[in-house]
């Protein structure tokens, strides 16, 4: 699907009434239901009689509004059973448009997810989330003004910032609610004029008809294809979750030969599991992604990259890094000896051959230890504090000159963002590339 104008996940104007009737009243019990725990919790851990009291009253009301609550979730369940609906909606903005030529690409992933358990995080008001998400905005949009280059043939310079580098693209994941994205989505258009949100598929079998799968996109290039596909089997918490593997493409700019340079990216967000629930899942992604990019290129199209981001701690975390998905996309960035300091006392990361044991091995120790020793860690220079957040790159005409990490979400979120920088150069000097196209690792006539 070509996306050109705005479009929303509902398809007619009555589904669309039915769905945000459902949702409104669902989440509008939900609101009195999470103020009544926020004020009980508060009165049993600070002994206040008067938070004893709010939240006692917030209980007779959400006692007293439980059948408007139920009501919204059976109009909700209903609609999404009933009503065929796309997996995201889409927003374009009239913003300032890229170079038409660009030389670089820069791509960011963010977990917004904080070091507090989901079930404290849910009891966030709406006054504090958007305190919160307007921070994580303001600070994105107070980039540096040139694209980080750090990558080099002799040696890696330092990776962490403490601002962000220049972005064309954001993948978000862990923005599980509609209101936080739009948070997001009206500051970042001040920059970003194309974005996909409200990424899921809700059914009983997915998410019990609750939370979507939290990705988000930015982008200041259009974004002229996407599709999500939802992670199965799934298990514990991610039961109310549409976990799942985003795919989109971008498309850079057409030549005088007409030819579109595009490009490829997937983001998705893992979910919890034993190893082998985390190696069917990349299997799933791995097949979803190619049939993504099979359906949406055209014969013409010159893919210029393909990019794999998002939260792969639980891959490394479950030994899944074998999976033969890492052989078509690998890390831009080998991790130097000196880079991996020590993150214990009683543990030292040694030498190994391959990239995916390194990231494995850092992220199994990183995981095990509290947040001060991560950030006394991460004060000596390593870059993969909470071995979480990754871009993978795949052979491809871009090739990368910039991978950081920053320290500007810092106090915000408990992951790091990760930026990569692609060099276009070769699509520009290389007279034979209008008539090649490297995909999957392979190069195709």
């Amino acid at each position: 699907m070509d996306l050109n104008v705005k479009t929303s996940r509902y398809t007619t104007h009555f589904s669309a009434f039915v769905f945000q009737t459902g949702y409104v009243c669902f989440h509008f019990w939900c609101f009195f239901v999470r103020q009544c725990f926020r004020r009980l919790f508060i009165a049993w851990s600070t002994r206040q009689i008067k938070s004893l009291f709010i939240g006692l009253c917030f209980l007779n009301l959400s006692i007293w509004l439980g059948f408007f609550g139920i009501s919204g979730y059976i109009i909700w369940a209903l609609s999404c059973y009933l009503f065929c609906q796309k997996p995201y909606s889409f927003l374009k903005y009239a913003t300032r448009l890229p170079s038409p030529r660009p030389k670089t690409i820069s791509i960011t992933s963010v977990n917004i997810s904080s070091d507090k358990p989901f079930f404290l995080e849910s009891f966030r008001t709406l006054y504090e989330s958007e305190n919160r998400l307007g921070a994580i905005g303001r600070l994105i949009l107070e980039q540096i003004p040139v694209p980080f280059v750090n990558i080099s043939n002799d040696r890696n310079s330092k990776k962490i910032l403490s601002k962000f580098p220049q972005t064309d693209i954001l993948c978000f994941q862990n923005v599980l609610g509609r209101t936080e994205s739009l948070i997001l989505i009206q500051l970042l258009s001040r920059k970003y004029g194309y974005f996909l949100y409200d990424v899921g598929q809700s059914s009983w079998k997915i998410n019990k008809y609750l939370l979507g799968s939290g990705l988000l996109i930015a982008s200041r290039y259009r974004i002229i294809a996407a599709d999500f596909y939802a992670f199965t089997p799934l298990v514990g918490t991610t039961k109310y979750i549409s976990h799942g593997a985003l795919c989109f493409s971008i498309e850079l700019y057409r030549g005088r030969d007409q030819l579109r340079r595009i490009g490829y990216i997937t983001t998705f967000c893992t979910q919890e599991g034993n190893g082998i629930c985390t190696y069917n899942m990349l299997t799933e992604l791995m097949c979803f992604s190619k049939n993504f990019k099979t359906i949406t290129k055209k014969p013409s199209d010159i893919i210029a990259f393909d990019v794999l981001c998002g939260d792969t701690r639980a891959i490394f975390l479950k030994g899944a890094f074998q999976h033969p998905i890492f052989n078509l996309y690998k890390a831009p960035v080998p991790p130097q000896s000196s880079d991996l300091n020590d993150i214990s006392s009683n543990s030292q990361v040694k030498r190994l051959q391959s990239v995916q044991e390194n990231l494995a091995v850092v992220a199994r120790d990183s995981d095990c230890k509290k947040r001060s020793s991560e950030e006394e860690a991460d004060e000596n220079g390593n870059p993969f504090q909470n071995g979480s957040n990754q871009i993978l790159v795949s052979p491809a005409p871009a090739y990368a000159i910039g991978y950081s990490y920053t320290n500007a979400l810092k106090k915000l979120t408990y992951q790091k963002p990760v930026t990569v920088v692609l060099n276009l150069a070769r699509l520009y000097t290389d007279s034979g590339m209008s008539e090649q196209v490297l995909y999957g690792g392979r190069e195709k006539s």
